[in-house]
Order: structure tokens, then sequence, then C-alpha cells
């Protein structure tokens, strides 16, 4: 199952009862650069929403293509993020 980092977002505020505000990632060109003037302020916020680093990291695909070696072949037993990350975020 492909999750998006919006998805990943809100299970992990479900399983932390916690309610954080989810900023949409940019894609056009004048909304990245929209969003680099808005990192640029709001990193300075004691509780920053977005920073200009957070920002680079998004603009990057992390999703494997096919043509590497799958998770068998390096002998992990993928799991549900619904099953991992309530032992990530226990308290």
């Amino acid at each position: 199952m492909t999750r998006s980092d919006r998805d990943e977002a809100q299970l992990s505020e479900q399983v932390a009862t916690i309610a954080r505000r989810l900023l949409e990632r940019p894609d056009e060109l004048a909304d990245q650069m929209t969003a680099a003037i808005k990192a640029a302020v709001l990193q300075f916020l004691p509780d920053p929403l977005l920073t200009p680093d957070q920002l680079k990291m998004l603009s990057v695909d992390n999703v494997v293509g096919g043509a590497l070696p799958g998770f068998a072949r390096l002998g992990i037993d993928p799991q549900p993020a619904e099953a991992i990350v309530p032992t990530y975020l226990a308290v």
C-alpha cells in the first residue's frame, strides 16, 4: 500500500493523540517560491511549521523503484504502518 506524507502524518497524530496543522507540499514553481519564502520566515518561530531544510527534504521523492532489490532479498518482512507506528509513539 502506498501512503502519502499526509497519510503518515495523520496516522502519527491519531496514535499520539495530538493535533498539528499539516501543510500541503507545493508542486508548481510559483508555489515552491511561495513555500520557500514562508519557510524562511516560519523557521524562526518557537515551534516552526516549516523550515527550509524540511522543504528541501520534501522536494525529493523517497520511494524506491522496482529495479532495485526488494524487501525479501534484504531479509525484511514488511509490516503495515498501523502495526508499527504505535510502538514508536508509545508514551
